[in-house]
């Protein structure tokens, strides 16, 4: 986490004396133009002052893209895998995974939202955390899932952002089914699915809910942010982990993505598929934006409605 930090204090400095510099060669500039005063710029000079003004053009349009256009330009991915577990389905299980809400107060995605994931046929929908970023999103985030309950069966997980003394009835008239004692059974395509949720620093549940899965069964695990990948899980066990939290980044570089992540696995598992042992791993980019004293901008990093289509074993 220091080396993410440090990353982000670095990134941020950066940009800032970029458009310090810009400012001040304006202000010169400015200056300059008023009669009698004199005119003395290298042609180093001259072609220095040059790239700080075309920096700073190219990061305020960088910053109106990511401000007025990425939040509102999803992306649905989709993914395919093949698991032994699922013996006896008739046809591939399809499977929604969004994550990272952070509804405010006005909508961005949330109404749309809906519509898209019922033009993409769910079998079942899981969401991983980070519903609101403050009580006033309340109401958007639960419209949300109310509507994408009429669709097919939910199953959440509760982020660092729903630990808030609102967030305890998040979830209350949505339909929705956060299952942290007992995994839930979906029967579906001829086979069984089983869904669990664990909560961050419940970690010590992910053996109990696992005991209760018969062996050989697909067991689907909810946990909010891929450092659950480093925890001692069970082997042999869990099929698939869905998670979220990074964002993709939220600001991605290019040839370098994710300044940072806030994930103690930093880039390691950013965003996408990833395979661990025997265990998949899908990190969702999310659809909203950190809130408090973070900007609202997506950069590089398109919000993200995956299709995950879990195929069994020819």
């Amino acid at each position: 986490m220091l080396r993410q930090a440090i990353l982000l204090v670095l990134f941020f400095a950066t940009v800032a004396t970029v458009y310090v510099l810009a400012v001040g060669i304006l202000v010169r500039r400015w200056a300059a133009w008023h009669p009698g005063t004199p005119r003395s710029e290298t042609p180093a000079r001259r072609w220095f002052n040059r790239l700080v003004l075309i920096l700073a053009t190219a990061g305020t349009l960088c910053i109106a893209y990511g401000w007025l256009i990425e939040p509102f330009w999803p992306k649905i991915t989709h993914r395919r895998m093949v698991f032994p577990s699922l013996k006896g389905a008739n046809r591939p299980i399809r499977l929604i995974h969004l994550s990272d809400f952070h509804c405010d107060a006005r909508p961005r995605l949330e109404e749309r939202l809906p519509g898209l994931v019922a033009s993409l046929h769910p079998d079942l929908i899981v969401v991983t955390g980070d519903f609101t970023n403050s009580k006033r999103g309340v109401p958007v985030a639960q419209h949300s899932l109310r509507q994408l309950a009429k669709l097919t069966p939910v199953f959440v997980v509760r982020g660092n952002w729903d630990n808030d003394d609102y967030s305890a009835s998040l979830f209350d008239g949505t339909g929705v089914q956060e299952p942290t004692v007992t995994p839930a059974c979906l029967p579906v395509a001829g086979t069984k699915v089983w869904v669990a949720s664990v909560e961050m620093g419940e970690e010590w549940r992910i053996a109990k809910l696992a005991d209760k899965v018969p062996a050989g069964e697909f067991f689907l695990l909810l946990h909010h942010t891929p450092d659950v990948m480093l925890e001692p899980l069970p082997p042999g066990r869990i099929h698939l982990v869905c998670a979220g939290h990074t964002h993709g980044g939220q600001v991605c570089l290019p040839w370098y993505g994710a300044v940072t992540t806030l994930s103690r696995t930093h880039k390691r598992f950013e965003g996408g598929l990833y395979r661990m042992d025997d265990i998949w791993l899908n990190v969702n980019r999310g659809l909203g934006m950190d809130g408090d004293w973070a900007p609202r901008v997506r950069f590089g990093s398109r919000p993200e409605i995956t299709l995950l289509e879990l195929a069994p074993t020819p």
